[in-house]
This record gives structure tokens, sequence and C-alpha cells, in this order.
């Protein structure tokens, strides 16, 4: 989402439409991070979790070296930049990391496991196997009685966390996190 909403903010006809678009960057990255950081942790093997964790770091580090050097190129002087065109050539690396991250990843089996999902969580978790060279590793698994009630998953569970995340304890919070994605 982060991309999409970078690129349709390229075609923003107004200020408040640039700001509500850039806004949605910061929500997208307050989702996605989050996420992305805790599936890394999760399907990594344990001897790379250090160096997989500090490398996802250094990708913002990479990115922010990237957008300087697309600054340069357009305008070294920063006087009469094409800011569309920085925002869309801005968008790419996230676009691209998108389409690999939904070539190539599983599903979290930890996720799949609390929804009540057992044979494609043995997929995902056998897949990982064959990967880690670990074939003697076991696969079977209980899932957690309090976790039945989440099976239903969709809207209904998409609205409750959006209700958790903007509701009265964290708004605050996420308000700050997005603005911070967004400045």
């Amino acid at each position: 989402a982060v991309g999409i909403f970078s690129i349709l903010s390229a075609f923003s006809i107004d200020f408040w439409t640039l700001s509500i678009l850039r806004f949605f960057v910061g929500v997208s990255f307050g989702f996605g991070q989050p996420a992305s950081l805790s599936n890394v942790l999760e399907i990594t093997p344990t001897t790379w979790r250090t160096f997989v964790y500090c490398f996802s770091g250094y990708t913002f580090i990479a990115g922010e070296a990237y957008s300087a050097c697309i600054i340069m190129l357009d305008d070294p002087n920063m006087k009469d930049l094409d800011w569309r065109w920085l925002l869309i050539v801005g968008a790419l690396p996230a676009l691209t990391f998108t389409l690999l991250a939904a070539a190539f990843l599983h599903e979290s089996p930890t996720w799949l496991a609390s929804r009540g999902r057992e044979e494609e969580t043995m997929e995902v978790l056998a897949s990982m196997n064959r990967i880690n060279g670990s074939p003697c590793a076991r696969l079977d698994f209980i899932t957690p009685p309090q976790q039945e009630a989440n099976k239903s998953g969709g809207f209904a569970e998409m609205m409750r966390d959006l209700r958790t995340i903007f509701g009265p304890q964290l708004l605050y919070s996420t308000i700050v996190s997005c603005f911070t994605c967004f400045c």
C-alpha cells in the first residue's frame, strides 16, 4: 500500500488530496512494518535472525540514500524539483519488494494456526523445513483453544483491529506514528 499511495500522491490535485494520501502512506507503514518484522523473525532460521533483522533496518538507510540519489538526478540544486516524478520513482522499490514478497513469502504459520488452518500451516512448515535443510523437525502442533474465536477473520476482524488502534487508548500513538511516517 505504501507504493500505491505514493504513486497516487503524484496525481494529487491540491494540497489536501496530497496530505490525505501521504497520511495513508504513513498508515501503510504503520500497518506493514510491525507485520513484516514479526514475519521476518518468525520465518528466519535462528542463526540468521540477528543478521536479517539488522538488514531489514538497513533497508531504510538504503531507501534514504536512494531518495537522495533520485533528488540529485532530478535537480542537484534542489530549486526546481519535479515532485510528481520523485514520488513515482520513489515508490518503485516499495512496489518491487511488494511483488517479490507476494511471489516468494508464505503466510505466517503462526497466523494460519491461530485461524485453525492446520493443513495450510503444515504445508508452510514443511516448506520451511525443506528450505532450512531441517527435514527431521517435528511439524505437529495443537491449536491453542483461546485462538479458536479468531477463525472467522475477514472484514469483521479488520474492523475490530481498527477500532483498537483508533480507540481511546491508542489514538494518540496511532496519530503520532502516522504523522512521523508522513513527514
